[in-house]
């Protein structure tokens, strides 16, 4: 079985186990995208620490609050689509990942409500539920509520020092050597594009390649770019994947022929 084959079979079943539960169901759509990452995109390095923060605090759903029309999603700033999960799978060493409460409309730095800590262990499937990141009513006790949404991120390598007690220090540099956690994230996204695959941005004419110290686009590139930006039109007016299907397989397929089977 290819690697392609094998990740929609993977993503699959993620969908189906998800699937099978009654209070997941409604937020569970098909997946469209999966983000792979070692080590949260900062590779394989000798000195890993717990110090090394992979990822910021975010939300993956941004909300904003209308006068008029209450609490609202933008699609024009959010490529995940409203009210659906995304699902984590960890592989090798285990990740600790932060989640905090924040007050709506103030500094998200200043007005932490409280703070939580998981452990993303090796084979765990892990849950973002986006009913967390939308702002609502919560218990900030004594019977007190307050406007609040849950944000995450702030994700380190469990630390293999048994003596670490906070901070990573030099005695964790030889207990965390080539420690690397490789982490799958299921999303469904509502918005595609066509990128130029020798500078990962839009395609641009050649006035503005040349404005930028780019060399201009061979004949082969522009035609490869226009059929690109054809089969993904037809996909997303038509609502038919079969053809787009199949050109990505194709292309898929000349890339590997090209570069993979003929590395030594």
């Amino acid at each position: 079985m290819s690697f392609t084959a094998q990740m929609n079979d993977l993503r699959n079943q993620v969908f189906s186990i998800l699937h099978n539960y009654q209070y997941l169901a409604p937020f569970v759509k098909e997946f469209s995208h999966c983000q792979i990452s070692i080590n949260g995109n900062k590779g394989l390095e000798r000195n890993k620490t717990c110090n090394t923060t992979q990822t910021g605090m975010h939300c993956d759903t941004v909300y904003s609050f209308h006068k008029t029309h209450g609490i609202v999603c933008p699609l024009n700033i959010n490529s995940q689509a409203t009210n659906s999960i995304v699902a984590i799978i960890t592989v090798g060493h285990s990740r600790v990942i932060t989640f905090e409460r924040v007050a709506c409309n103030s500094d998200p730095g200043n007005n932490i409500l409280e703070r939580r800590y998981f452990i993303l262990s090796h084979g765990s499937l892990f849950i973002l539920h986006p009913l967390d990141e939308r702002p609502a009513l919560r218990d900030r006790g004594s019977g007190s509520y307050t406007l609040s949404y849950w944000r995450h991120g702030g994700v380190r390598l469990l630390c293999n020092n048994p003596e670490c007690k906070e901070k990573c220090t030099e005695a964790c540099h030889d207990a965390n050597e080539y420690a690397c956690s490789f982490s799958l994230a299921f999303r469904t996204c509502v918005h595609k594009r066509v990128i130029d695959a020798s500078t990962n941005v839009d395609p641009i004419s050649d006035e503005d390649r040349s404005h930028l110290h780019l060399s201009p686009l061979t004949d082969l590139q522009k035609e490869k770019n226009e059929i690109s930006l054809h089969m993904l039109h037809e996909y997303n007016t038509n609502g038919d994947s079969d053809n787009f299907n199949r050109w990505l397989r194709a292309a898929t397929q000349n890339v590997q022929n090209e570069y993979y089977n003929t590395k030594t």
